[in-house]
Parts: structure tokens; sequence; C-alpha cells
């Protein structure tokens, strides 16, 4: 019986191509989302319902052969949210084989270098902006440091575990966005409830309120278009 997966690549300026006849497929009623290319293959998030669990998948662009790279519980990837790439590594938040706790996760495109880099839950895209910002080889995202007490923060990757870091805990960010090779935020100090507009050169002392935004903002929506 022939299993069929469609692998939409026009995004890259090519055509969509059929891919039947896998050892390693998506299965029927499984929808492949947040494909990205990193090299010469496409990567992107599929669920097994014959598995039951979510699977990284890797479509090799010069053979056009589709293998799965690791099995999680599931993975927080989306259409519009897709796998970031980030010095040629994948980084995304998945939740491993029989675990309840979503971590960050960096992948080279093996089962042995799919690694977690952040022991801690990283919604990359709970943020307003629908990708995170790269900047100098590293991604800004938000962070939870901690469930108790509950602690957010601001984080940032290489996609290597030495290379994750917090920049800020206790900082709620709403709103990342890179600007002139800049990474803005907008967002809240927990600590003192002060809401503004934000920038970071990666660093805790660098993170700091751009100067007058305070001035005039009530709202996210302000901060946003300043």
């Amino acid at each position: 019986m022939l299993k069929y997966l469609f692998v939409a690549v026009a995004v890259y300026g090519q055509s969509a191509w059929l891919v039947k006849d896998n050892p390693e497929f998506v299965p029927n009623g499984s929808t492949p989302q947040g494909a990205v290319q990193m090299g010469n293959a496409l990567y992107f998030a599929g669920y097994s319902s014959e598995l039951g669990n979510a699977v990284l998948y890797k479509f090799d662009l010069t053979t056009r052969r589709v293998s799965s790279v690791k099995e999680f519980r599931w993975m927080s990837v989306y259409s519009d949210r897709p796998l970031l790439v980030v010095n040629n590594r994948l980084i995304f938040t998945a939740a491993a084989l029989g675990q309840n706790d979503a971590l960050t996760w960096a992948s080279d495109g093996t089962a042995l270098g799919t690694v977690v880099i952040q022991a801690s839950y990283s919604p990359l895209h709970s943020v307003q902006s629908s990708v995170p910002p790269v900047v100098g080889g590293f991604v800004y995202y938000p962070c939870l440091q901690s469930q108790t007490p509950y602690d957010q923060g601001l984080c940032r990757s290489n996609g290597t575990p030495g290379g994750t870091t917090a920049i800020r805990p206790q900082f709620t960010a709403r709103y990342l966005v890179e600007k002139g090779g800049e990474v803005f935020v907008a967002g809240t100090d927990t600590t003192t409830g002060q809401t503004s507009l934000w920038k970071t050169d990666g660093t805790a002392g660098g993170t700091v309120i751009v100067a007058g935004a305070a001035q005039g903002i009530t709202d996210i929506g302000d901060l946003v278009q300043h």
C-alpha cells in the first residue's frame, strides 16, 4: 500500500513534491506543520497516529525521502509558528516521551544531536510576534524560570546548552522585534510592575527601558506603535 505525503516548498521557490513508498511517512489525517529548510533538508513536525506521538521529520531535498528524527509526546510547532533555525540548529519547544513538562530543544537533524538545551518551559511563540527575533546568532524569547513560585523571564539561545541563558528573570515579555540589529521588547518588570518598551543587548545590565518610552505609554498596543 502506497503512503503519500505532500511537502509544500513553494515558499522556497520550488515546486510541491509528492513523496511515496517511503519507509517513514506522516500518516493519513496528520498535517505537517512548521516546515523550515536547514541545509539540504526540510524539517517539520507531524503527528503519528500509529505511534500516538508527535514526530520531528526530515525531508531530504536530494533523495526526496522522508525519515523521522525523533519522537516526542507533543511539539509546540504550527503552520504559522515554524521551527526556528539558529546556527544550523533547529530550536523548538516539546515534551519528551512519557513526560508532561515541555522543555526547549535543539537539533542538528539527527536523533543523537537532538537534545535539551534549557530545562524550563520556554514558550517560543507565546509573544504577539509570530517568530521570535534572531540577532547576532541568538534567538530571543520568553521563558518560564519556575512554576513555584511562578517566575517568567527573558531568555536567549544560540542553539547550545552553554549558549542558552536567562537574560532577565522576573520579566514578562509580550512582544519582541528586531529593528536595526537590536532587540526591542514590550514587557513588564514583575518586581516593580513597570510596563514599558525595552531594548536588550543580551545581558541583564544591557536590558533597559528605551529613553522616553515610558512617557505616554498606557498599554502594549501603544508600545508596538512607538
